[in-house]
């Protein structure tokens, strides 16, 4: 565990990144112990290891984004601490990005699904959230979401619009 912390915060991460990742890293080894998989498809990677998110890069995306345009560093270092993350990369670099806040018992909440523009048309965004919703942690749990655009993907994997969820901002 050391030594791959010690082998990120030199290679991947500016020092104020290398205390996030630390942190993260400490998070996920106690609740989890080092049992982190990684999915393999052609040339891309997805891990669920916090560890593996590169903050920076998940701030960038999630700039472009309707939802999280003006969402702090403080605020994303903050959500991924407190979710289960998905990483999705190609080689080194950080491509898409998607989250589960859940109870670990009855519930989990999908939040951030987003893959870089460039990447996008080559079916990325259908795998990151079929690897997600298909999390064997997820098994038997209410999954849910939000969006404005990506209806017809979530319904492919089994979701559907409820007139019975409530929400307030």
């Amino acid at each position: 565990m050391v030594w791959q912390l010690t082998k990120l915060s030199k290679t991947a991460f500016s020092a104020q990144e290398s205390q996030l990742v630390a942190r993260l890293l400490w998070r996920r080894y106690i609740l989890r112990g080092s049992n982190f998989v990684q999915y393999l498809k052609d040339k891309f990677f997805i891990y669920d290891d916090a560890g593996r998110v590169n903050l920076l890069k998940v701030k960038d995306m999630l700039s472009t984004s309707y939802w999280a345009s003006e969402r702090s560093m403080d605020v994303i270092e903050k959500s991924v601490f407190h979710s289960e993350c998905f990483s999705l990369y190609e080689k080194d670099n950080q491509i898409g990005f998607a989250r589960v806040v859940t109870d670990y018992s009855t519930f989990g909440y999908i939040a951030d699904v987003i893959v870089e523009p460039s990447y996008r048309g080559q079916g990325l965004g259908k795998w990151l959230v079929e690897t997600v919703v298909n999390d064997p942690r997820w098994k038997g749990k209410f999954l849910l979401l939000a969006t404005d655009d990506a209806h017809g993907l979530y319904q492919k994997h089994g979701f559907k619009q409820s007139p019975k969820l409530m929400g307030a901002s």
